[in-house]
């Protein structure tokens, strides 16, 4: 009789179990349907083509930039453009890559107008940075046709992004500097720093400059008057580098001075530097 009950028991579950899942109003099971309804109608309308096409390259393609290639109208053709876009460092195009090149309307004829002036296999992210800035065939055969061949993709988004022209760059290199740096005229540009600018330290004596330094002179606003000023102090001739440490920790002729007043009489200006630095 106990085995009995038992079994009957079990039935009953099971019948009561089958009966609940049937029933239309099963909070969980509406949820569930509802909520994949969505997912599957807004996944049809991203086109299939692209999506299978671009899956079948690209593994681990999310759902985020399958978002961007219907936003950005991306399908097969352009995808099997973009393969002919191959970058110098052989990197394989990305979902990424696609979306930033479509998004710059970058297309065939925008890359092979660059190789027209011997610019070929550039990177994909700089053919964004490219047009993103500015740079065209014609500012890169600028360059070419001064002289300046070594320069490389990245330098001219640089150099553009500051409107650094092949006349600036000229106008350093007559003054008999001809180991610009492309990063020099950036940070030239960016500072405001003029031939005059160096040619003001020439003529105070400070021949031959090394051009990493003078926008660190810029940028404290260090000039051959402030330089001379120390001279009444006694110190002359002082280096370029060692001016830029004393003007960076604020020591002047009258701080010296008041050191000495003070007994801190020494005959090396980095003392003052060090003595103000912990000052």
């Amino acid at each position: 009789m106990k085995k009995f009950l038992i079994i009957t028991g079990i039935t009953m579950v099971i019948l009561t179990g089958c009966a609940y899942s049937q029933q239309p109003s099963n909070s969980l099971l509406a949820g569930s349907v509802a909520s994949a309804k969505p997912k599957k109608d807004f996944m049809n309308d991203i086109n299939t083509r692209a999506m299978r096409d671009f899956v079948s390259r690209y593994k681990d393609v999310t759902t985020e930039q399958l978002v961007s290639f219907k936003a950005q109208g991306i399908d097969k053709d352009y995808i099997n453009k973009v393969r002919q876009f191959k970058g110098k460092d052989g990197k394989e195009d990305d979902a990424d890559d696609i979306v930033a090149l479509k998004a710059m309307n970058i297309d065939e004829a925008f890359v092979n107008s660059f190789k027209a002036v011997g610019m070929t296999h550039i990177p994909h992210e700089q053919l964004v940075s490219f047009k993103a800035v500015g740079v065209t065939p014609e500012y890169i055969k600028g360059w070419f046709d001064a002289g300046f061949k070594e320069i490389d993709p990245e330098e001219f988004v640089g150099m553009k992004s500051q409107n650094v022209t092949p006349e600036y760059m000229k106008s350093f290199t007559d003054l008999g500097y001809k180991n610009v740096k492309p990063e020099n005229l950036v940070a030239f540009r960016a500072l405001g720093i003029t031939p005059e600018f160096v040619k003001s330290f020439e003529a105070a004596g400070y021949k031959n400059i090394d051009l990493d330094e003078v926008p660190a002179l810029k940028s404290l606003s260090i000039t051959p008057e402030f330089i001379k000023s120390f001279e009444s102090v006694g110190f002359k001739n002082i280096d370029l580098d060692e001016i830029v440490s004393v003007k960076a920790v604020g020591v002047t002729p009258e701080y010296i001075k008041d050191m000495r007043a003070k007994g801190f009489n020494y005959d090396r200006l980095q003392k003052y530097v060090t003595l103000k630095s912990i000052d």
